[in-house]
């Protein structure tokens, strides 16, 4: 059942979903992460193909919807925060053997300096007591997180990551701009100041092999293996390339099919565009440079041949994500049947 979320205001939200031949669909509202298959408070039951439901309150609603005995389950993907523009949960995606990853226990973000009181109350519902935080210490002190509860565990594992560093030598645009131009024009080799994207490339090949990405995304599936009932946040300064590859990997020993984990991958373009348009403004105010710009441009956005880098990686080094994930991370069976029981469920949100 292919189901269309918007969220209308913060107390309206409106369902779409295929239903040609006017069959009778029955809308519930379930517990958040915790939903089985007889939980939930019936809210609706309507031939139509929309609904629009109206709530009490602003918060973060997950519904399961029935239709001619087949029942999905849908939640908010991108959250309504005005502090962070790329804060999701990373559920609702189908495996490669029909279960879905559980809505409201994975989530990722950009950073959490920015957040709103507002932001606050939307997310301490949501029972997510651990973050992971995949910044440096420089990154971290320069942004502080602002977080919903006391309770909450907050680990650093750091990946090794060059473009970020890179972003961070200069302390404002005209100082990052100048170093980007005195690079270019130094011609070193080892660094290409054009819109290649072969920096990213390489740091996601890094993320498979070097020893501090290893230790960093090891030690992140060993927390989410140990999380319960409680839902986990992962997230770096944009929660683009260390995020991106984090929930990747998540998803990849989840089985989720390939196309969704690119999708999820992808949609930080559609989430960030406005911020990055605005920073190209900026930049081009600063340099008229085909390659610095395009430079610059290659390391606000994800590509697909980012990804497609670190999976070449996997397929070169160990010959399959399987063997990377035993071999590569250390992760044993009961750690991924650990994983599997945690975030996976039956698309009717049923035992698996």
């Amino acid at each position: 059942m292919n189901i269309i979320f918007e969220r209308i205001n913060q107390r309206e939200i409106s369902l779409k979903w295929d239903n040609p031949q006017g069959l009778s669909t029955t809308v519930d509202m379930l517990p958040t992460r915790t939903y089985g298959a007889e939980s939930g408070q019936q809210l609706i039951e309507t031939t139509k193909d929309n609904c629009v439901i109206h709530h009490r309150s602003f918060f973060k609603p997950t519904y399961r919807l029935t239709c001619d005995n087949q029942s999905h389950i849908v939640s908010e993907r991108v959250l309504p925060l005005e502090g962070a523009n790329n804060f999701r949960d990373a559920g609702g995606y189908e495996t490669e053997d029909g279960l879905m990853v559980r809505w409201g226990k994975l989530y990722r973000s950009d950073h959490l300096h920015r957040l709103t009181d507002n932001d606050l109350i939307y997310l301490q519902p949501l029972g997510i007591r651990s973050v992971v935080d995949y910044r440096n210490a420089k990154e971290a002190a320069k942004q502080p997180n602002r977080l919903w509860a006391d309770d909450i565990q907050s680990v650093f594992y750091t990946p090794d990551a060059s473009s970020a560093e890179l972003a961070a030598k200069a302390s404002n645009d005209a100082e990052k701009i100048d170093f980007l131009l005195q690079l270019a024009k130094s011609g070193d080799s080892q660094l290409a100041i054009d819109n290649s994207g072969k920096i990213m490339e390489d740091q996601y090949r890094d993320f498979i092999h070097h020893p501090d990405s290893v230790d960093a995304f090891r030690n992140m599936l060993l927390l989410l293996a140990q999380s319960g009932e409680w839902a986990v946040n992962q997230h770096c300064r944009g929660g683009k390339d260390r995020t991106g590859f984090g929930i990747a990997l998540v998803h990849l020993v989840l089985g989720v099919k390939k196309e969704s984990i690119y999708h999820d991958y992808m949609l930080t373009n559609v989430l960030r565009a406005e911020r990055n348009s605005r920073r190209m403004a900026q930049y081009r105010e600063q340099t008229t440079d085909p390659n610095v710009l395009g430079f610059l441009s290659s390391m606000m956005e994800t590509r697909y041949s980012y990804l497609d880098a670190s999976l070449d990686e996997i397929a070169q080094r160990y010959g399959s994500v399987e063997s990377y994930i035993r071999q590569g991370l250390g992760i044993d069976q009961q750690t991924i049947d650990c994983l599997k029981a945690i975030f996976l469920t039956a698309k009717s949100g049923g035992t698996v």
